[in-house]
Protein backbone atom coordinates (compact mmCIF):
# COMPACT_ATOMS: atom_id res chain seq x y z
CA UNK A 1 0.00 0.00 0.00
CA UNK A 2 1.04 3.53 -0.67
CA UNK A 3 -0.16 6.42 1.41
CA UNK A 4 0.88 10.01 0.97
CA UNK A 5 -0.70 13.05 2.42
CA UNK A 6 -0.47 16.43 4.01
CA UNK A 7 -1.54 17.81 7.37
CA UNK A 8 -2.14 21.45 8.20
CA UNK A 9 -2.56 22.71 11.77
CA UNK A 10 -3.38 26.28 12.70
CA UNK A 11 -3.64 27.87 16.15
CA UNK A 12 -4.29 31.59 16.40
CA UNK A 13 -5.44 34.04 19.07
CA UNK A 14 -7.35 36.45 16.82
CA UNK A 15 -8.72 38.67 19.59
CA UNK A 16 -8.10 38.88 23.32
CA UNK A 17 -9.33 35.58 24.87
CA UNK A 18 -10.62 34.28 21.51
CA UNK A 19 -8.78 31.43 19.82
CA UNK A 20 -9.14 29.72 16.47
CA UNK A 21 -7.76 26.26 15.74
CA UNK A 22 -7.98 23.96 12.75
CA UNK A 23 -6.51 20.67 11.63
CA UNK A 24 -7.02 19.65 8.00
CA UNK A 25 -5.71 16.36 6.65
CA UNK A 26 -5.45 15.02 3.11
CA UNK A 27 -4.42 11.46 2.30
CA UNK A 28 -3.78 9.80 -1.04
CA UNK A 29 -3.92 6.06 -0.42
CA UNK A 30 -3.68 3.33 -3.02
CA UNK A 31 -2.99 -0.39 -3.08
CA UNK A 32 0.11 -1.32 -5.05
CA UNK A 33 0.63 -4.24 -7.42
CA UNK A 34 -3.08 -5.01 -7.97
CA UNK A 35 -5.49 -4.79 -10.87
CA UNK A 36 -6.05 -1.24 -12.02
CA UNK A 37 -9.76 -1.28 -11.11
CA UNK A 38 -9.21 -2.22 -7.45
CA UNK A 39 -6.52 0.13 -6.18
CA UNK A 40 -8.41 2.00 -3.46
CA UNK A 41 -8.01 1.29 0.24
CA UNK A 42 -11.52 0.61 1.59
CA UNK A 43 -12.75 3.23 4.08
CA UNK A 44 -9.44 5.11 4.08
CA UNK A 45 -10.20 8.78 4.72
CA UNK A 46 -9.22 11.23 2.00
CA UNK A 47 -10.06 14.57 3.63
CA UNK A 48 -10.73 15.11 7.34
CA UNK A 49 -10.79 18.20 9.50
CA UNK A 50 -11.66 19.58 12.88
CA UNK A 51 -11.86 23.27 13.67
CA UNK A 52 -13.20 25.57 16.31
CA UNK A 53 -13.42 28.93 17.97
CA UNK A 54 -12.83 29.04 21.72
CA UNK A 55 -13.38 31.80 24.27
CA UNK A 56 -11.52 31.72 27.60
CA UNK A 57 -12.22 34.57 30.02
CA UNK A 58 -10.11 35.18 33.13
CA UNK A 59 -13.37 35.04 35.14
CA UNK A 60 -13.61 31.28 34.41
CA UNK A 61 -16.25 31.41 31.72
CA UNK A 62 -15.21 29.51 28.61
CA UNK A 63 -16.87 27.95 25.64
CA UNK A 64 -16.34 26.76 22.13
CA UNK A 65 -18.03 26.14 18.81
CA UNK A 66 -16.40 23.20 16.98
CA UNK A 67 -16.79 21.34 13.71
CA UNK A 68 -15.93 17.81 12.55
CA UNK A 69 -15.66 16.82 8.90
CA UNK A 70 -15.02 13.50 7.17
CA UNK A 71 -15.25 13.47 3.38
CA UNK A 72 -16.71 10.75 1.18
CA UNK A 73 -14.35 7.78 0.77
CA UNK A 74 -14.26 4.47 -1.09
CA UNK A 75 -16.23 1.69 0.57
CA UNK A 76 -14.43 -0.98 -1.47
CA UNK A 77 -11.28 -1.48 -3.55
CA UNK A 78 -12.94 -0.44 -6.84
CA UNK A 79 -14.77 2.56 -5.32
CA UNK A 80 -17.99 1.23 -6.82
CA UNK A 81 -19.66 2.10 -3.51
CA UNK A 82 -19.09 5.24 -1.48
CA UNK A 83 -18.93 5.58 2.29
CA UNK A 84 -20.73 8.86 2.92
CA UNK A 85 -18.96 11.67 4.71
CA UNK A 86 -20.40 14.15 7.20
CA UNK A 87 -20.03 17.63 8.69
CA UNK A 88 -21.09 18.18 12.31
CA UNK A 89 -21.07 21.12 14.72
CA UNK A 90 -20.74 20.94 18.52
CA UNK A 91 -20.79 23.64 21.21
CA UNK A 92 -19.89 23.88 24.88
CA UNK A 93 -20.19 26.46 27.64
CA UNK A 94 -18.41 26.07 30.99
CA UNK A 95 -17.61 27.88 34.20
CA UNK A 96 -14.22 26.80 35.54
CA UNK A 97 -12.66 27.41 38.95
CA UNK A 98 -9.40 26.07 40.37
CA UNK A 99 -10.91 22.90 41.85
CA UNK A 100 -14.14 22.40 39.88
CA UNK A 101 -15.98 23.04 36.63
CA UNK A 102 -19.62 23.00 35.62
CA UNK A 103 -20.80 23.08 32.04
CA UNK A 104 -23.13 22.10 29.26
CA UNK A 105 -22.43 20.79 25.78
CA UNK A 106 -24.53 20.28 22.66
CA UNK A 107 -23.32 17.69 20.17
CA UNK A 108 -24.57 17.62 16.57
CA UNK A 109 -26.21 21.04 16.94
CA UNK A 110 -28.11 20.85 13.64
CA UNK A 111 -29.27 17.27 14.26
CA UNK A 112 -27.63 15.99 11.06
CA UNK A 113 -28.30 12.36 10.08
CA UNK A 114 -24.87 10.76 9.70
CA UNK A 115 -23.23 7.36 9.54
CA UNK A 116 -20.52 6.82 12.14
CA UNK A 117 -19.17 3.55 10.75
CA UNK A 118 -19.82 2.05 7.31
CA UNK A 119 -18.88 -1.31 5.84
CA UNK A 120 -19.36 -2.71 2.34
CA UNK A 121 -20.36 -6.32 3.02
CA UNK A 122 -21.68 -9.29 1.14
CA UNK A 123 -24.29 -11.41 2.91
CA UNK A 124 -26.93 -13.98 2.13
CA UNK A 125 -29.93 -14.60 4.33
CA UNK A 126 -31.71 -17.90 4.59
CA UNK A 127 -33.90 -18.31 1.54
CA UNK A 128 -31.94 -15.88 -0.67
CA UNK A 129 -30.63 -17.41 -3.89
CA UNK A 130 -27.59 -15.15 -4.29
CA UNK A 131 -25.52 -13.00 -1.92
CA UNK A 132 -26.37 -9.32 -1.65
CA UNK A 133 -23.66 -6.67 -1.48
CA UNK A 134 -24.61 -3.56 0.45
CA UNK A 135 -23.30 -0.96 2.83
CA UNK A 136 -24.14 -1.61 6.46
CA UNK A 137 -23.61 1.18 8.94
CA UNK A 138 -23.89 2.37 12.50
CA UNK A 139 -26.00 5.50 12.74
CA UNK A 140 -24.26 8.51 14.28
CA UNK A 141 -25.70 10.08 17.38
CA UNK A 142 -28.48 12.64 16.94
CA UNK A 143 -28.41 16.01 18.72
CA UNK A 144 -27.65 15.55 22.37
CA UNK A 145 -27.39 17.95 25.28
CA UNK A 146 -25.20 17.01 28.22
CA UNK A 147 -24.37 18.69 31.47
CA UNK A 148 -21.30 17.95 33.56
CA UNK A 149 -19.65 18.68 36.88
CA UNK A 150 -15.91 18.05 37.18
CA UNK A 151 -13.72 18.05 40.29
CA UNK A 152 -9.97 18.67 39.90
CA UNK A 153 -7.57 17.18 42.44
Amino acid sequence: MLRRGADLSIRYEFYRHFYFDADVNYSYGRRLHVQSDSVYIPLAPIVTSIAGITYKAPSGINGSLRSRYLGDRPANEAWSRTATGYFLMDASLNYTRKQWEIGISVENIFNIYWKEAEFDIESRLKGEEVPVTQIDYTQGTPRSIKGHVTLFF
